[in-house]
């Protein structure tokens, strides 16, 4: 299945003024973390000889990947005997994409779009194995004192919104989102390439933009200066899902299986367990995210949209495919069906 994926979930994650910046590259520092959660850290292993290797492409940085370093570095993986390691410092999801359909991982971590994308090519065949996150994380946001409140104010109003690329997730659901309230997204507004999150900042600070579409922890961080305009977390559309290659799933569905039981076990800890949610975040992101209040903003948004099961549900890849087609970019003909993307996937 070929490659055409989308840039909308990559972020170089910018603080400004008095917040540090930080970028990507960050989140693969978080080693030696404590403390762990002795009840569910399975005892360390003389070596990880036993433990098959699992190797994540996840394109860019958000406060997503949070149950990643459950995993990793809280005794998930352990406990399902692998050993996950990411890589996330890509230029996007397009980049990601083309590393992984070059050989290069086992995971990949796209969006919906990005999956179809690949699928619809047929040069290489994925398999979509589950969920992370069950709705988009994006929000609509604007100045404090913009005119802007919600999306119905922009009907005829030539708004510029400003998305991190031309055909990113971030760009459908803007899209969707204004079909769906008969607005003519390539009329009635205009959407922008503005790029990474401190270039959207910055632009909504100059006002050569009037809206963007942020994710966590930016919008979270500067919540003094923005306000939100419009949230998807309404319809279950997932923005994260886990997709591998099928034939490294026929040849090896336990490795998987393994890997998706991890998953579901760390995600489903931390939202049973608040407090065992906030400690991974501090662990994984607390070096970047300085303000205690800031970080627990960002749990308590995840706790609803990461998937505690991580399971890919029918509804969710008919909410997707019609979010796909309602966007105006993806046509009807050709998509995948629900089983072709899931014939492969292993129970877990």
């Amino acid at each position: 299945m070929e490659l055409s994926f989308h840039g909308g979930a990559e972020m170089q994650i910018s603080r400004r003024n008095a917040i540090t910046l930080f970028g990507a590259a960050a989140l693969g520092a978080a080693s030696g973390l404590t403390p762990l959660r002795s009840s569910l850290v399975a005892a360390k292993a003389s070596g990880s000889d036993d433990r098959e290797k699992v190797d994540i492409l996840m394109a860019g940085a958000s406060f997503y990947d949070v149950p990643y370093y459950a995993m990793r570095d809280f005794g998930f993986a352990e406990q399902h005997n692998i050993e996950v390691e990411a890589t996330q410092n890509f230029d996007g999801g397009s980049s990601a994409a083309q590393i992984f359909a070059g050989g290069f991982g086992d995971v990949l971590i796209s969006g919906m779009n990005g999956v179809v994308a690949i699928g619809r090519e047929g040069l290489i065949d994925l398999t979509v194995l589950g969920v992370w996150t069950k709705y988009p994380y994006h929000r609509v946001v604007g100045k404090k004192d913009s005119e802007y409140t919600a999306l119905e104010d922009l009907r005829g109003s030539g708004a510029v919104i400003g998305v991190s690329g031309s055909g990113s997730f971030g760009d459908l659901l803007i899209r969707d989102a204004l079909v769906t309230l008969g607005i003519d997204p390539d009329a009635e507004v205009e959407i922008v390439n503005a790029g990474g999150a401190a270039a959207q900042v910055a632009a909504l600070d100059s006002g050569s933009i009037d809206l963007s579409l942020l994710l966590p922890p930016v919008y979270v961080i500067e919540a003094d200066n923005l306000q939100t305009v419009h949230r998807f977390n309404q319809v279950e559309v997932p923005s994260s899902v886990f997709t591998a290659r099928t034939g490294d799933v026929e040849d090896n569905p336990e490795k998987f299986a393994n890997f998706m039981g991890a998953y579901a076990d760390a995600a489903s800890a931390m939202i049973d367990d608040p407090a065992f949610a906030l400690e991974v975040a501090d662990a994984s992101w607390g070096d970047g995210i300085d303000d205690a209040e800031v970080l627990k903003a960002c749990v308590d948004e995840f706790l609803g949209i990461w998937s505690a099961d991580g399971l890919f549900t029918e509804a969710q890849y008919d909410n997707s495919i019609a979010m796909l087609i309602n966007s105006g970019l993806f046509e009807a003909e050709g998509m995948p069906s629900f089983e072709e993307m899931t014939a492969a996937a292993p129970e877990f």
